[in-house]
Order: C-alpha cells, then structure tokens, then sequence
C-alpha cells in the first residue's frame, strides 16, 4: 500500500500528464507514461495511480455516453408513442362519431338515406388508415429485426406501372396522374407486393403535396442492369436543409402537418435496399420534386430454355 506522500507525490506528478486515450472507437483509458522531465522518474506507485486515473477516466465517458444514448432513446419512443396516439385517434374519432350517428339512425328510415351510406364510408376508410399505420409500424419493426419478408421474382415492368397509375386513380380527383414510359421496358426483379408498396408510398406523398391542377407523373427508364423509377410532382418543392431528413422516420418539413405518419419515405427507402437498389430525391423549392429509385431488371432465361411450342401428336 503506497504512503499518503507517495500517493500525493503521485497525484501532482499523475495530474499534469494523465489523460484518456482517444481512439475510433472511444476512449480506452490508457494514460501517457512519459515522465515530466528527465530527473523525476515515476515510480511503479506512480504508474498504477495513473493507470487508475485513466480507468475511471475511461467509465465516466462511458458512463456519459450511455446516460445520452438512453436520453435519446427515451425521446425517440416518447415521440413515436405520441406521433402513434395522434394517427390513431383521429380515425378512431370518425369512427365514434359514425358509429353514435347510425345509433342514432337505427330503426328510422333516415338509416337508408345518404348519410347512413356516409357515416359507413367513413368508418371503412378510417378502419383502413388505423390498418396502414398499424402495418407500417409492423414493417418498421421487421426492418429493425432484419425479418423483412422479400420474395423477387421476374415482374412484366409496364403491366406493373399501369397497375400502380389505377391504383393511384382515387386519390388523385383533382391532379392530373400520367404514365410516361419507353418503347421496351424488360422485366424487373422485385417482390410485386413491395414494389407496389413502394409505389403507393411515393405517390401517396406526391398526391398529397400537389395542389389541384398539377400534375403527378410516373415514369421508368432503363440504366445499366437495373431500371430507374421516377415519380415527379408539380407541389412546392423541398427546401436543401431538408432533403438530408427526406428519409427519416417521423421526420416531417412541417410539424403541424399531421396528413400522415411520417414513415412512408422510410418504409419505400427500407424496401428498396432489401432489393439491393437505390432511393434518392432530386427537388427544388417552387419547382416540385422527383423521387428516384432503382431495381434490378431480371436476368433473362438462358437461350434453349424457352417455352416449347406443343407438339401436333
């Protein structure tokens, strides 16, 4: 056990030169073990004291750290658990409201007027939007746990395309949706379901922002062994500070905005890299935006191995 003088001695000599050593990774807590000047050199008691020094050293950095991370990581669920509560109760609201009017309604011959037919409409499409978040929130979570279901397969790339514009049709009442396509577009490897998925999030945020009037187009193009999309929309555009949060979870240019979740541009970014493809956005404010992303064009079958023609016998 070292003397309190030595240990004293230590300190002075320890405080002026011991310090965490910084790496990549964090701080490992190794100390400098040259001595202040040539005729003080450390003794063994020295070296442990400020071994000892760095050791702590290095755990309240640690220790700092991880007290941030969990900060964060409370923040993060209190906002999700916020945003979720928000998107739930509102349709859940509609469906009360419906639900308390055909109540009232039972029984009388108002039930088959208009209204009943309105107040049903409204709880469908309510049960629909708690349904699309809840299975957004399920993607999420599959995404988080690498459990992402995908299944590509050879897709016919422009049948694809004229399903994703009919699809679009009911929303789009007052923009003009247009189908741009090639001559000759080969077949694209995707999963069908997740590439129409990947469809409806884009162009339900396109829809979205574009004012009556404007304009939605879809649009494909052939690059290399892959096929770029594009979903160009005629809406205000996307300010430069917000285009590197475009993908984010949650993330919204405007808070006050509640029109949706906010995880639709993550979910479409997630699908198209468990395709192995690409998602990036061209945009400028005033000018609309354009939403990019690439899939692989499925290989073609081996000459020889075509469909046989049926034999006359």
């Amino acid at each position: 056990m070292p003397s309190t003088s030595s240990c004293s001695s230590g300190w002075r000599r320890a405080r002026s030169w011991v310090f965490p050593s910084w790496r990549m990774s964090g701080c490992s807590g190794r100390s400098c073990s040259s001595p202040p000047s040539p005729g003080a050199p450390y003794t063994a008691d020295d070296l442990e004291f400020a071994r000892g020094l760095g050791r702590l050293a290095s755990l309240a950095v640690e220790n700092a750290r991880s007290y941030q991370s969990a900060r964060r990581a409370t923040r993060a669920r209190d906002d999700v658990l916020g945003i979720v509560a928000h998107d739930l109760r509102s349709p859940l609201n509609s469906i009360i409201l419906s639900a308390q009017a055909l109540q009232r309604w039972k029984g009388n011959a108002a039930a088959d007027t208009p209204r009943a037919a309105d107040a049903l409409g409204t709880i469908v499409s309510s049960v629909r939007r708690m349904n699309r978040l809840i299975d957004d929130l399920l993607d999420v979570a599959r995404m988080d746990a690498g459990q992402l279901s995908i299944r590509p397969s050879p897709q016919p790339t422009e049948t694809l395309l004229r399903e994703v514009i009919e699809a679009a049709r009911p929303q789009a009442e007052e923009v003009h949706l247009v189908l741009e396509l090639p001559e000759v577009l080969p077949p694209v490897l995707a999963d069908r379901d997740r590439l129409l998925q990947v469809f409806s999030n884009l162009l339900g945020n396109a829809l979205k922002f574009t004012p009556p009037g404007g304009e939605v187009k879809v649009s494909a193009r052939v690059e290399g062994g892959t096929i770029c999309f594009q979903v160009h929309d005629t809406g205000p555009g996307i300010a430069p500070e917000a285009l590197m949060h475009i993908f984010e979870r949650f993330w919204q240019a405007d808070r006050r905005d509640r029109r949706g979740s906010g995880l639709g541009l993550s979910i479409a970014k997630g699908l198209v890299d468990a395709h192995g493809g690409r998602i990036w956005v061209e945009s400028e404010p005033g000018h609309g935006s354009t939403f990019l992303f690439t899939m692989p064009v499925a290989a073609a079958p081996p000459k020889g191995h075509g469909p046989v023609a049926p034999s006359d016998s």
